[in-house]
C-alpha cells in the first residue's frame, strides 16, 4: 500500500469514528430533547459555525497554505510573523463578533420592558453565539495544528473529539441532575467541548510551534493588518468559506420558515445527520493532502507528483464514499425511523407529565 492509500485509509477510520460519534451524540440529544429543542439545536450549532467562520477570517484555510509552506522550507521567521498576523486578526474579529452578539442580547433584554417577547423565548442560537470567540480559539489551535503535519491528531481533535466531550458531559448531566437539558446547560456542553479542543491543541503542538505562537502574542501590537501579503488572500478565502458555511445552514432555515410545525426542523435534522456521512468522507478524506498543496506547486516535477496524489485519494474517496450512499438508500426508513422514535417517545413522555 502507497503513503497516500495509506493516509486515506487511516483518515477513512477517522471520519468513520467521527460520524459514528456525531451519530451517537444527535441520537441522545434525540431522546432526551424534544423535536423542537432538537432542530433548534441544530440551527445554533450552524449559526455557531458561521460567527467561527467569520471570526478566524480565512486562517483556518490559509495556515494549510501559507504556514505549511513556511515550516516545510523551513522559514521560520516567516511563519513567525504570519502567525502574529493570524493571532491579530482573529482576535479583532473575535471581538467585533463578541461586541455584536453583546448588542443583540442587549437589544433583546431591552424587548421584555416592550412586552414584546421574553428573554427564555429567544431561539437557541441566540445564547450559542456567547460562546464564538471559544469556538474560535479552539478551532483556531487545531487547523494550525493540522499544518505542522500533525493530521490525524488534528482531524480526531475536530471530528471525533469534541462530539464526545459533548456526548460524555451530557451523559454526566442526565446522571446526576436528570434530564435538565435547558438552554444553557446545551450551551454549557457546547462550551466545555470547544474549551477541551483547545487544550489538547496545545497539548499535542510540539514546542516550536508553541514558540512561534507565543512570539506571535508578543508582536501583534507591530502586526499590520492590511498591508501584508496574507490579508487579500485570507479575505478571498473568507468570502467562499461563508458562503460555503451560509449554504450549509439556508436549508434549515427555509424548513424552520416555512413548516408550521417546528418539530419537522428536529426531523429534518436527523436526515442530515444520517446523509452526513457521505459529506464527511468527501471532505476528510482530502486533509492529508491539505499541508502538502503549497509545497508541491512550486515546480512541475512537485506537480505531477501532486496529481498522482490526488488521483490515489480519488479513488479512496470514490469507494468510500459508494458503500455508505449504498446502505442509506436501502435502509433509508430503518435510519430515520429509529430517530424519529426516539423523538416520538420523549414527546409522548412529555405529554404524560
Amino acid at each position: 500500500m502507497t503513503d497516500e492509500s495509506r493516509i486515506t485509509s487511516l483518515l477513512l477510520l477517522v471520519a468513520v469514528l467521527g460520524f459514528i460519534a456525531k451519530y451517537f451524540l444527535n441520537v441522545f440529544l434525540a431522546l432526551h430533547l424534544t423535536a423542537e429543542t432538537y432542530g433548534d439545536f441544530n440551527v445554533a450549532i450552524k449559526f455557531l459555525l458561521i460567527l467561527v467562520g467569520l471570526s478566524l477570517f480565512g486562517t483556518n484555510i490559509g495556515a494549510q497554505r501559507f504556514l505549511a509552506l513556511y515550516l516545510r522550507t523551513n522559514l521560520k521567521p516567516k511563519a513567525q510573523s504570519y502567525l502574529a498576523w493570524n493571532i491579530k486578526i482573529v482576535a479583532i474579529m473575535s471581538v467585533i463578533a463578541l461586541g455584536f452578539v453583546a448588542t443583540s442580547h442587549l437589544i433583546f433584554y431591552l424587548v421584555p420592558a416592550f412586552k414584546i417577547k421574553y428573554i427564555e423565548d429567544y431561539h437557541l442560537a441566540v445564547y450559542m453565539l456567547w460562546i464564538a470567540p471559544f469556538a474560535t480559539f479552539g478551532s483556531f489551535l487545531s487547523y494550525h495544528l493540522l499544518s505542522t503535519n500533525q493530521i490525524f491528531m488534528s482531524i480526531m481533535l475536530l471530528k471525533v473529539f469534541s462530539y464526545m466531550v459533548q456526548l460524555l458531559f451530557f451523559i454526566l448531566i442526565l446522571l446526576l441532575l436528570g434530564p435538565m437539558f435547558n438552554h444553557a446547560m446545551i450551551v454549557l456542553g457546547v462550551f466545555i467541548s470547544f474549551l477541551a479542543l483547545a487544550s489538547f491543541a496545545l497539548y499535542f503542538m510540539n514546542k516550536d510551534l508553541l514558540l512561534m505562537l507565543w512570539e506571535g502574542c508578543k508582536n501583534i501590537r507591530t502586526t499590520k493588518v492590511i498591508k501584508t501579503e496574507w490579508f487579500y488572500p485570507s479575505l478571498r478565502m473568507i468570502s467562499s468559506n461563508i458562503i460555503f458555511l451560509i449554504s450549509g445552514v439556508i436549508d434549515l432555515m427555509i424548513v424552520e420558515a416555512v413548516c408550521p410545525d417546528e418539530a419537522q426542523v428536529g426531523y429534518y435534522a436527523a436526515v442530515l445527520t444520517i446523509s452526513g456521512l457521505i459529506w464527511l468522507l468527501a471532505t476528510d478524506l482530502y486533509l492529508g493532502l491539505k499541508p502538502n498543496v503549497s509545497a508541491l506547486l512550486v515546480s512541475v516535477e512537485a506537480k505531477k507528483k501532486l496529481q498522482v496524489m490526488l488521483n490515489k485519494t480519488n479513488s479512496v474517496v470514490i469507494l468510500a464514499c459508494a458503500i455508505p450512499t449504498l446502505i442509506i438508500l436501502c435502509f433509508a426508513s430503518q435510519l430515520l425511523s429509529y430517530f424519529v422514535q426516539c423523538i416520538q417517545a420523549l414527546n409522548m413522555r412529555y405529554l404524560s407529565w
